[in-house]
């Protein structure tokens, strides 16, 4: 069905219908809005590197000094790319990733607030509930009951 919908609307409908609908889990179940943006094939080499960094390093997050050096830019043009293509700063997605991964352990996995909070690179557990309230608007232990609720 989504292929009849690309056809027919292109490729930002479908984004927004896998975004809403949550159909498309490529690589571990990244969220939609995620992983469009790091198929996308018109990415600077740069930039997939750094994301691709940041998707393997989700359990201890990688400094964006440490990821600049790393793909061979200067900090300030990895931002530049970041603003450019992602329409976001890289600890905002940096942070919005795990996040997400965070979201999905809650509702996948049975583990514990801190283990999902350590899987996902937070030092301490109310870092973490404070971050993903601010992003998701509801607490990690709140969304994890609703989830239980509606699935």
């Amino acid at each position: 069905m989504l292929e009849v919908v690309r056809h027919i609307a292109g490729e930002e409908l479908i984004s927004a219908v896998q975004e809403v609908l949550s159909c498309d889990k490529l690589r571990e179940a990244l969220d939609v809005s995620v992983v469009a943006i790091d198929l996308d094939p018109t990415l600077p080499e740069a930039l997939k590197l750094a994301l691709e960094l940041m998707h393997n390093n989700i359990e201890e997050p990688v400094d964006v000094g440490e990821i600049s050096r790393y793909v061979g830019i200067s900090k300030r043009h990895l931002e530049r790319l970041f603003c450019r293509h992602v329409k976001a700063t890289p600890p905002r997605y940096y942070m919005e990733l795990r996040l997400t991964r965070a979201r999905q352990l809650l509702q996948q996995a049975n583990k514990s607030l801190t283990e999902v909070s350590v899987a996902c690179g937070f030092k301490t557990l109310s870092h973490f509930h404070r971050c993903f309230r601010q992003l998701f608007g509801m607490g990690p232990r709140e969304f994890r009951e609703s989830n239980r609720y509606t699935a």
